[in-house]
């Protein structure tokens, strides 16, 4: 049975708990956008502090808690509609930084100095280096904690802390990346309830008028970008779907090159050619069924899901950015999925294919003695040896064969065939 606790805005203390709730949704996503809605019985203990910006604790799957605050509540016969949002918003509302520059500021600094004026402290923060952050104008501290996320490449998450039911205290995490592989697989007749294939073609252009930032003179340099493939694929009678695009000021607008803009118009031009695909996925939740701990599913978690019952079939590998779901009834969860990878049915036979010609590409017995000692022999010398980079052989490698690039949506696919003739130890792709 899941409890949620209702605190006093201001000092934090208890003033009900709740069992009652029901019709709750709690979503979260990895933009840290996060709430949590419910009904409460009109006749509940609780109900009479479902107002004045209170907050709610709420359980999560694994024993932590999370913290909202009360935004909007409907009262009426049949009960109390409560609308709230995670506490970490608050962090908007709190003293602003002024425009300044933070130069050689690690992680850490940068966290004490933004959250010093907060009821949030640094947590968890796992990048060594420095950099120099620069506010061009005044910001409230979520912002300047988004902004920090992005300058070092990592991802936030807000996480509380409590003790016999009292919040010790609020974190500030900064993380490489939030969640992980769990082995998981989402897959038709075993959890899959319901997914949703969304295809959006509305933003879509085949040229750019690009409009360079205004410089002390008061004159913009324009430029014009199109691309004929995109043209082809999606114009009208052959003209080209026009848009519009304001390049940013990044600082230095009398030093912002015809070149330059040209580059970023192009490079927005890109990510507008194509169809924008996003999916949708309902899973039922059986974490909780005896002996299926291992099939859970986190916020950020990369899984796979295996359609078998669309036409075509489609695999994809992905990554949770939304999950949504109800902490009463844990029956099911919904996710949107993204940084995702496609995957065709015979995009799996191809995969197939290929390995199956590398099989037939057979070496005899004697080409097998020519690169390495028989199994036996092999065990005798690694007897009680462990292998290190001081014996493992350091052999170069021949060029992979059948190299092939692909770009896919955020991501870009490599692929080449396995040499079987030396020890491989790793391989390193650069630009």
């Amino acid at each position: 049975m899941s409890i949620i606790h209702i605190l006093d805005g201001q000092t934090d203390v208890i003033l009900a708990t709740s069992s009652k709730f029901y019709n709750d949704v709690h979503r979260e996503t990895l933009k840290n956008e996060e709430i949590f809605d419910f009904i409460e019985p009109i006749t509940s203990k609780a109900s009479p502090y479902l107002n004045k910006r209170n907050r709610v604790i709420i359980p999560t799957d694994d024993g932590f808690f999370k913290e909202f605050i009360i935004e909007k509540a409907y009262q009426s016969k049949g009960g109390i509609e409560v609308y709230s949002s995670a506490s970490y918003f608050e962090l908007m509302k709190a003293k602003p930084i002024a425009p300044m520059t933070l130069s050689s500021y690690s992680v850490e600094m940068l966290l004490d100095f933004i959250l010093n004026d907060s009821d949030w402290i640094p947590g968890i923060k796992v990048y060594d280096g420095i950099k120099t952050i620069v506010f061009d104008e005044y910001t409230d501290p979520y912002s300047a904690l988004k902004k920090v996320a992005d300058e070092f490449g990592l991802e936030l998450r807000f996480r509380i802390e409590t003790n016999k039911n009292r919040i010790t205290g609020r974190y500030v995490d900064l993380l490489e990346r939030v969640g992980e592989w769990r082995g998981k697989e989402i897959t038709s007749g075993k959890d899959l309830l319901n997914a949703k294939r969304i295809e959006f073609t509305q933003n879509i252009v085949t040229a750019l008028v690009g409009v360079g930032p205004q410089k002390e003179n008061g004159k913009r340099d324009v430029v014009t970008v199109a691309n004929e493939s995109a043209r082809q694929a999606w114009g009208r009678n052959g003209q080209h779907l026009w848009g519009i695009y304001q390049v940013p000021d990044d600082g230095g607008n009398e030093d912002m090159t015809i070149q330059r803009i040209t580059q970023l118009t192009s490079d927005e031009l890109q990510k507008r050619i194509s169809t924008v695909i996003s999916w949708e996925v309902e899973s039922a939740d059986i974490e909780h069924i005896f002996g299926r701990e291992h099939e859970k599913v986190r916020l950020g978690d990369q899984v796979r899901v295996k359609l078998t019952d669309f036409n075509p079939q489609f695999f994809l590998d992905a990554r949770i950015i939304s999950r949504e779901g109800s902490i009463r009834t844990k029956a099911q969860k919904k996710y949107v999925l993204g940084e995702f990878i496609e995957y065709t049915a015979e995009d799996i036979k191809s995969v197939k294919r290929m390995l199956q010609k590398q099989i037939e590409k057979k070496l005899s017995e004697t080409q097998v003695l020519e690169i390495t000692y028989p199994k036996g022999d092999i065990d005798e010398k690694l007897k009680d040896v462990p292998i290190t980079d001081d014996n493992f052989p350091d052999e170069t490698p021949p060029t992979p064969e059948n190299f092939e690039g692909s770009g896919l949506f955020k991501i870009i696919q490599l692929k080449w065939d396995y040499s079987p003739s030396s020890l491989i130890a790793s391989y390193e792709v650069y630009a």
